[in-house]
């Protein structure tokens, strides 16, 4: 039998740690883009809504129906949204972050690094919220 060595973090595992400042802002900038894509589109349709017909107005082609669905293409360029974009894109490069970590989330920093950082695989081995470490020699048996 593998020798399975009991894992106890001294708290649930339902606690979720703060991201890291990359994870943050590559999710801020994801949002952010949809959000001006949809602003985008938003004023397309307002500025045009009335005067498309069944036609592309560009290149002449039939104007595909999406029943509801999100669309592929990318919204028009809009010159009075422009100052607006660049604002949001300033505030967003401008954002400067604190450490403002307490104890407990530190903890979970550092038990969450150790459990990466090492050479044996963490499992649950049973119903419970138990963490079991093994060697991966082992566990592939």
């Amino acid at each position: 039998m593998a020798e399975l060595r009991r894992c106890n973090l001294g708290y649930s595992l339902k606690n979720i740690p703060i991201p890291k400042h990359n994870a943050y802002l590559k999710t801020l900038i994801s949002q952010t883009e949809s959000f001006i894509r949809r602003v985008r589109w938003k004023v397309f349709w307002f500025e045009n809504g009335k005067n498309l017909g069944s036609e592309n107005e560009e290149d002449g082609a039939p104007v595909t129906q999406n029943f509801g669905l999100k669309s592929h293409k990318t919204p028009p360029q809009n010159p009075a949204l422009s100052n607006f974009e660049n604002d949001i894109y300033k505030i967003i490069s401008d954002i400067k972050f604190s450490d403002s970590k307490n104890e407990f989330q530190k903890k979970m920093d550092k038990d969450l690094e150790s459990l990466k950082s090492g050479k044996n695989v963490v499992v649950e081995a049973d119903k419970t919220t138990n963490l079991y470490q093994i060697a991966p020699e082992k566990y592939k048996e």
